[in-house]
């Protein structure tokens, strides 16, 4: 059992990294956005006597976390593009476990999430934004636990879509909100109350968070914040085990 979960996720690392366009546009779309945002809009967010050094450094988490959200989906998508190539069902009808999929993929698109979230740090500690502690362990642990729980919704979601255009559109709808309202681009201290407390109980703001403390940006996430973040990820690798392993037509 241990060689064919090893061997299906190096297939989806080796995927990966056969893909060159996957990684110019999971890391280049993140970084183009923080280099605008950063540089070129700092000061519409910021008093003119403000450096924009300060709105660059808040926005670190939610750019690092916008790179896990693209490579997650792209993740997730892999199991529609298995499906038409019959490889899925080749898979379904072999003495390999259902879990064993749902496993491969959550490690093979975890590892992917951590190396290009490192690249991330790596690229914008260059620059000089960050200037605090960096905590990298922390950090990678929580784009884990960000990967784990996104790939695993995205992973049922993958499981009754059979169109990547429509999962695609499905997966817009769904993480672009969750990513907007998680303190990536704005804090929640100066939005409306209603939309104050939608952030407070979004589970990505709790992981965008615990990024910003690992990276020296954010105040000292609580522990609260860390229980949520794991338990997001425990909630989407577990909605996912809860759908692929129901009896279902797998084509």
């Amino acid at each position: 059992m241990t060689a064919a979960i090893t061997a299906l996720t190096l297939r989806e690392l080796k995927r990966f990294w056969r893909q060159p366009t996957r990684i110019i546009g999971s890391l280049g779309t993140p970084l183009l956005i923080w280099l605008f945002a950063a540089s070129g809009f700092a000061g519409s967010f910021a008093d003119p006597d403000q450096q924009d050094s300060t709105f660059g450094e808040f926005l670190i988490p939610g750019i690092i976390t916008m790179v896990v959200l693209f490579s997650t989906i792209l993740a997730s998508i892999s199991l529609i593009q298995d499906r038409h190539e019959g490889f899925l069902q080749s898979v379904l009808v072999s003495p390999v476990p259902r879990w064993a999929i749902i496993l491969s993929k959550v490690l093979g698109g975890g590892c992917v999430c951590m190396l290009q979230a490192g690249l991330v740090i790596v690229a914008i500690a260059m620059t000089g934004r960050l200037e605090g502690t960096v905590h990298l362990l922390e950090a990678l642990a929580a784009a884990a636990f960000i990967s784990a729980a996104m790939i695993g919704i995205g992973l049922a979601a993958a499981w009754y879509i059979d169109s990547t255009a429509g999962f695609h559109g499905v997966m817009n709808l769904l993480f672009l909100p969750m990513w907007l309202l998680s303190g990536a681009l704005f804090p929640p201290e100066g939005a409306s109350p209603w939309l104050a407390w939608v952030m407070s109980v979004n589970p990505l703001s709790w992981a965008t968070r615990v990024l910003g403390e690992s990276l020296g940006v954010h105040d000292a996430a609580s522990g609260w914040h860390w229980m949520g973040t794991i338990g997001f990820a425990v909630f989407g690798v577990g909605i996912a085990t809860l759908v692929i392993m129901q009896p279902r037509r797998s084509g």
